[in-house]
């Protein structure tokens, strides 16, 4: 977990940095202990070549649960430039408040140095959901955590 290849934490004598898997796991303990709900994702599918091979990669992914009263919702883009609008369906209840907290960079390259230790952090902000549809757009090259309040 320490200095490793994809390490959440890395170490230099004294100093020490989140790095941007951190932060993922972090994000996601919204889920531990969660019911799983089940969730659908609809978006065109990137397309690219590599080697001189077409390729198709998921426009959106993600997973759904739901503990004490608030349903957690992680989207990934993986588009490298396009953001993805898509619309958030409710079925069986309503949104009285929700926060959505994204970790993006406009730089695909971007990461944490002990020089600049949160170059590369979540934000986190209130959203105001119209009861139970509403739309969002989740930005290129993201992770996303949606927490509705129920």
């Amino acid at each position: 977990m320490i200095n490793l290849l994809q390490a959440m934490i890395l170490t230099d004598g004294p100093r020490m940095l989140s790095t941007p898997t951190y932060h993922v796991y972090d994000m996601y303990q919204s889920h531990m202990g969660g019911q799983s709900v089940r969730s659908y994702f609809e978006a065109p599918e990137i397309s690219f070549t590599l080697d001189d091979k077409q390729h198709r990669l998921f426009g959106l992914s993600g997973s759904a649960s739901l503990k004490d009263g608030v349903l957690a919702l992680s989207v990934v883009n993986p588009h490298t430039t396009q953001p993805q609008e898509a619309r958030v369906q409710l079925r069986g209840a309503s949104a009285s408040s929700a926060s959505v907290t994204t970790l993006t960079s406009s730089d695909l390259h971007a990461h944490n140095s002990f020089d600049q230790s949160a170059a590369l952090a979540p934000q986190t902000r209130a959203l105001r959901p119209d009861s139970a549809n509403w739309t969002h757009t989740f930005a290129p090259a993201s992770v996303t955590v949606l927490r509705v309040f129920l």
